[in-house]
Parts: C-alpha cells; sequence; structure tokens
C-alpha cells in the first residue's frame, strides 16, 4: 500500500500549506490565478506582499515546473533580508524546505526546517512555527523516522491548541498525521483513535477530501488487524468521498487498495472488477505505471485460477506493453512471466510455458540478488548506529567513573570527621560501584541478544522466501498439470488424480502455514485462532464441524517456540479426532488464565476409546514431548461411545524469550 501512502503524504503537504493573503494555497493555481501573482510581483510596491506572492508562486512551482520554483524562493529571501522581512523570510524558509524535501534533497530540507523553525521561534511567529513543526514532522515520517516525526506532530497539535484553537480543520490533519506514525508503528489500536477524532471533525466541518483520507487511513488500520469486513466498509466509503471531492487520483488508487482486500479474503470476482476500475484511470489524472503493473498481473492470474487461460493472456500482454515502456519495472514483473506460463500450460502450449518460467526464474535471480545489496546496506547502517551507541555509552561510562571519583575525594574528606561516616561512605560507593558494573553488563548483554534476534529473523525470513518462491512455485504449477491431466484422464485414473490433486492442496496449504510460522516472531492467541480456522476449513466440506473460540485476553502473545508447538498439538488432536472417532463434531478452546496461563481444550463428540487398551502411538509421544517443552502439562480423557477430551496448559508470562 506504498502508494496510497505517498498519495496520503502528498495531500498532508497541501493541507497544511499556511493561507496566504492572497486567498487560499493549492497545488496547481488556475491560469488566471497565476498570472495576476506573477503580474503583482513585478507591479507592487509593497515589499510584504510580494514576498508573501512569491512564496506561493514558488509553492506551485514544485509541484508544476519545479527549476522554476528555487529562484522564485531565493528572489524571496534576498528581498526578505533586504527589506527585514522576518515573518516572511520564515514563511520562505518552510517553503524551500519542502521544496528539497519533494526533491529528495534530505540534508537542505532538514537544515531549512531548522532555520525556519528558530526564526519563528525567536520572534513568536506562531503561525509559521506550527506549519513548520508539522512539515518537519512529514519529513522525518517520509525518511522513516517516525518517533522525531511523532514528536512533532504532537507539538504542532499542542500549539495549535494553544494558539489557534478556532482552527479545527488544522487539528484534524494534526490528529490524522499522529494517526499515520501508528500505523508505521503498528500500534493500530492508538492509530484507529487518533483516525476518528480527526474524521469527527472533518465530518463536522464538512471537508469532504479529509473524510475521504480518514476512510482510507482506518481501511488500512483495519486490514492489519485482520478486520476485513470493517476494512471494506471504510474503503468503499473513502471511494465515495474522494469521487464527491473530485479527488480522482485518491479515487482510483482506492480501487487497487479494495482490490487488494478482495484477493485477501479470496474474492476473486470482486477484485478483477476493483482492479479494472483502477485501470480506468484517466490520463489527466497522470500515470502510475508500477500500480498498473501489478493490477494487469492479479487479473491475469485470476483468469488462470478461473480456467480462462486465453483471458489471462490478453490481460497479460497489456502488462508486457507498461513493461516495454518502463523497463526499470523489471525487477517487479516475475509475477507477469509466471501468469503467462500457467496460461499456455493450462492451452497445452509446454515449450511456451517453461520459456516464461525461465524468465520468471531469471528476474526472481535478479530480485534476490538486488536484495541482497540492499541487506548489505542496512547491515551498514545498523553498525554505524551501533558504533554510535557505544560512543555514547562510553561518554556516559566516563561520567559515571569521574562521578566515582568525586565520590571517592568526598569521602576522603569526610573521614576526617567521622569514622562511621567513612564506613557508610565506602559502603555506598561499592554499592554504585556494582550497580554501574551490573549496569553495563546488562546493555551489552541486550545488545548481543538483539543482535543475534535480528540474525535470526533475517534468516527465518530468507527460508520463508526459499519456500515461497521455490517449492510453492512448483507445487502451483505441478497442480495445474494435474489439471490438465485431468482433462486427459483415461479410464480408471480420475479418482487417483483426484487423490493426487487433494494430497497437492494439502502440501500448499501446509506450506503457507510454514511460512506464516516463520514469518512471524510473537503470535496472538486470537491471530492463532484464525490460522486454526483456515487450517481445517476444509474438514467442514467433509461433514465435520470444527468450532474454535478464544477467550478473553485473546490479545496475549505467544513466542514462535511456543506457537509452533501449540499448533501442532492441536493439530494432531483435531485430526486424530477426525480420523478415528467418527464425530461430527470438534470443539476447541483457547483460553488465558490469570493473564499468565494458555490452556486449551479439544473435545469431540465421537465414539472415544478405552485408554487401558489402545498403545501410545508416535502421534500421542509427540504430543506429551511438546508439552514438555512448553513447560506444561497434557491431560487425555475419553470414554468409550461419549467422546475424547484433550486439554493442557503452559506459562506464557513471559513472551519475549530470547531464541
Amino acid at each position: 500500500m506504498k502508494d496510497l501512502r505517498f498519495l496520503v503524504y502528498a495531500c498532508l503537504v497541501l493541507l497544511v500549506m499556511p493561507a496566504l493573503s492572497i486567498k487560499s494555497s493549492a497545488q496547481t493555481l488556475p491560469a488566471d490565478e497565476l498570472d495576476s501573482l506573477q503580474n503583482l510581483v513585478s507591479a507592487t510596491t509593497d515589499d510584504s506582499i510580494r514576498g508573501r506572492a512569491l512564496n506561493k508562486l514558488g509553492f506551485h512551482f514544485i509541484f508544476n515546473e519545479n527549476d522554476k520554483a528555487l529562484p522564485l524562493l531565493d528572489r524571496g529571501l534576498a528581498e526578505a533580508d533586504r527589506f527585514g522581512l522576518l515573518f516572511g523570510k520564515a514563511e520562505l524558509l518552510n517553503t524551500k524546505a519542502i521544496y528539497f524535501d519533494i526533491m529528495g534533497v534530505k540534508d537542505s530540507a532538514e537544515l531549512y526546517f531548522a532555520k525556519s523553525l528558530e526564526l519563528s521561534e525567536a520572534n513568536g511567529f506562531h503561525s509559521v512555527r506550527v506549519l513548520t513543526l508539522n512539515g518537519m514532522g512529514l519529513f522525518f515520517w517520509k525518511n522513516g523516522r517516525f518517533d522525531e516525526a511523532l514528536s512533532y506532530f504532537y507539538q504542532a497539535l499542542e500549539m495549535n491548541a494553544q494558539f489557534f484553537p478556532q482552527q479545527e480543520e488544522s487539528k484534524a490533519n494534526y490528529l490524522s498525521n499522529i494517526g499515520l506514525i501508528f500505523q508505521e508503528l503498528r500500534q493500530y489500536d492508538k492509530a484507529i483513535n487518533h483516525h476518528n477524532q480527526s474524521l469527527e471533525i472533518r465530518q463536522r466541518l464538512g471537508l469532504v477530501n479529509g473524510e475521504a483520507i480518514s476512510f482510507a487511513n482506518l481501511g488500512v488500520c483495519y486490514i492489519k488487524i485482520e478486520q476485513y469486513d470493517q476494512a471494506e466498509q471504510f474503503y468503499l466509503k473513502a471511494i465515495d468521498k474522494s469521487e464527491t471531492a473530485g479527488n480522482w487520483r485518491m479515487y482510483y488508487s482506492l480501487h487497487d487498495n479494495l482490490a487488494n482486500l478482495y484477493s485477501l479474503t479470496d474474492r476473486p470476482q470482486l477484485a478483477i472488477e476493483a482492479y479494472k476500475k483502477a485501470l480506468e484511470r484517466p490520463a489527466s489524472v497522470g500515470e502510475n505505471p508500477k500500480s498498473d503493473l501489478s493490477a494487469y498481473i492479479n487479473i491475469a492470474a485470476y483468469y488462470n485460477d478461473l480456467k480462462q487461460p486465453r483471458i489471462s493472456l490478453q490481460y497479460s500482454a497489456k502488462g508486457d506493453s507498461i513493461l516495454q515502456k518502463f523497463p526499470q519495472l523489471y525487477n517487479f514483473s516475475e509475477g507477469l512471466h509466471y501468469a503467462r506460463g500457467i496460461s499456455h500450460f493450462l492451452l497445452g502450449n509446454h515449450d511456451q510455458g517453461m520459456l516464461h518460467m525461465k524468465e520468471y526464474s531469471q528476474v526472481l535471480d535478479s530480485v534476490f540478488s538486488d536484495r541482497n545489496a540492499q541487506a548489505v546496506a542496512e547491515i551498514e547502517k545498523m553498525f554505524k548506529t551501533i558504533e554510535k551507541d557505544n560512543t555514547i555509552l562510553k561518554q556516559q561510562q566516563t561520567i559515571q567513573q569521574k562521578e566515582l571519583d568525586l565520590q571517592r575525594r568526598t569521602l576522603w574528606a569526610v573521614s576526617l570527621i567521622s569514622l562511621v561516616l567513612i564506613v557508610s561512605g565506602f559502603l555506598f560507593s561499592l554499592f554504585k560501584r556494582k550497580e554501574a558494573i551490573a549496569r553495563q553488563a546488562h546493555l551489552e548483554l541486550s545488545l548481543a541478544e538483539q543482535k543475534e534476534v535480528a540474525r535470526i529473523q533475517e534468516e527465518r525470513l530468507r527460508i520463508s522466501r526459499e519456500l515461497h518462491d521455490n517449492i510453492g512455485s512448483y507445487l502451483t504449477l505441478l497442480s495445474a498439470s494435474v489439471e490438465q491431466l485431468k482433462e486427459r484422464q483415461v479410464n480408471g485414473s480420475a479418482e487417483k488424480l483426484q487423490d493426487l490433486q487433494d494430497n497437492l492442496n494439502m502440501s500448499m496449504r501446509e506450506l503457507r502455514k510454514t511460512v506464516w510460522l516463520l514469518n512471524k516472531q510473537v503470535v496472538t492467541v486470537d491471530e492463532l485462532g484464525i490460522r486454526l480456522r483456515d487450517f481445517f476449513k476444509p474438514l467442514h466440506q467433509n461433514g465435520t464441524r470444527i468450532v474454535v473460540s478464544t477467550g478473553e485476553n485473546s490479545g496475549q502473545t505467544l513466542t514462535e517456540i511456543q506457537t509452533t508447538h501449540l499448533f501442532r498439538i492441536l493439530q494432531e488432536a483435531i485430526n486424530n479426532a477426525y480420523k478415528y472417532s467418527g464425530c461430527s463434531l470438534i470443539d476447541v478452546k483457547l483460553r488465558i488464565e490469570e493473564g499468565t496461563t494458555l490452556c486449551f481444550v479439544v473435545e469431540d463428540d465421537g465414539k472415544g476409546f478405552d485408554q487401558e487398551t489402545i498403545g501410545s502411538g508416535n502421534g500421542l509421544r509427540n504430543m506429551h514431548s511438546r508439552m514438555e517443552e512448553l513447560q506444561g502439562e497434557l491431560k487425555i480423557r475419553s470414554i468409550p461411545n461419549k467422546g475424547t477430551v484433550v486439554e493442557g496448559c503452559f506459562g506464557v508470562q513471559n513472551t519475549n524469550i530470547f531464541v
């Protein structure tokens, strides 16, 4: 959803620009207003008005003909210095910072934001200061420095409440910005809270474009917490409001996001329609080739799933035309080659299919190399950060040592007065020294643990990518080939082919589950419940109903080790009940007791068994072994003709286990 994030950022830059003396500020000025401003710059003798007109012209050209923006802003700054127009200078410095931010010159952008903030603070220009604070927040958000961005947004919100309480639209913008930072920090409950506060103000003031932005942000948040129905409703509201506001870029971009949501919730027909709507974007709105390429790839993949390979090839060809026009998108084209390969396999063109699969592999290899280069850059950045932290730590230790020396000298002087004070001072200094050593050791241990966790997580992500990109693709290819064989079936082979198809589908589901487990360091009880329902969904089709419920405190998190063991225990218990008990209902309950213990129960209404006569197989031994590793206890109770109950508990109070 990076396209939507950039779009929201661009809209926010416009929403927070100062209202100049010549009506409102907008990204693109009408031709008559542009001419009027240029004439005003040439004709007016009022230095203040000319400076503000130059500021507005410069802002206009930032987003249109950016080579004209900087000379106008520099001219305005020179005149502001010549005539001592400090307020106009503060405004121009802020606009020049925005110019460098949009142009990607980070150091200069940060420098001019700082100059504008310093000047406005020194002279009490509150209106410029609050805008500069917000601009710095946007700058740091765009560059991934989220803690600093959050600090500046909160300062802007506090200043707005103190000096401009009547400007509720600005308050709504700052609340929205804070919500965006909490999204980046994955604190979605706080993000939703701030977006709702912003939305309430915008609805009360009738700010339709602002409502569209708030609805879109809420949709993103609810997707992240897997409340897809809520997300869909907010996206639909955002689309309606952006259409009313005439914000067509957001309107078509939101259709692309809605299509992604439909893909995520396995609604292919709705996804296809939404992608097609996104592709109807008129030329006047502007090109978005990366988004269009992604849409064509997804549509082609869906038509392959619907066994309509000829239509799929039509959309693949449209995607290829974008790739020809924008060759820099090569690293994003693996899905295009894969979809074309599957289409040709479905049509029986095996040579063509293999050719496109070879291209698919070549793109993957290229992307993998690029990602390796990015990983090396990230490691270098991390190393520099660690060096900086070590330098700070050494400085702290030097200060602590000096303090310790001072304490010793003081104790020596006091010793001349009283023996009691000497003993007390000595004990105190000894305690402080041990405390400092323990604190330093703790810091070093924490740093080592963090580095090891980061290394392991990178390896887990690499393994999950390899599983997905290699084994997953070949399983999908094999599944498509089996589909063709079924169409050419020989007498008596249909049943075997169906069994093979079922096994392939189960293998692919198991692979996706394994990739999910590898990608998660911590998992909530709610997330585990959702995955259990999804994993055992095929059993519903065979007449066995599986109910998974989570009790209170289901937001409690589990480590990846706890999640893996618990999932495998529940999987074995449910599979045993399904295979051997002849049950019609399997009830799975997960609950947190006293905030520190997770308990689970798997109960079926099957025929049960006699525990005295049934031996312990590998499956039961593995279940007990996994519970021992979790430092918990597993119990199995069964009565013939009355069903079976498998239950257990283990401690989850510490989810920060070093793995």
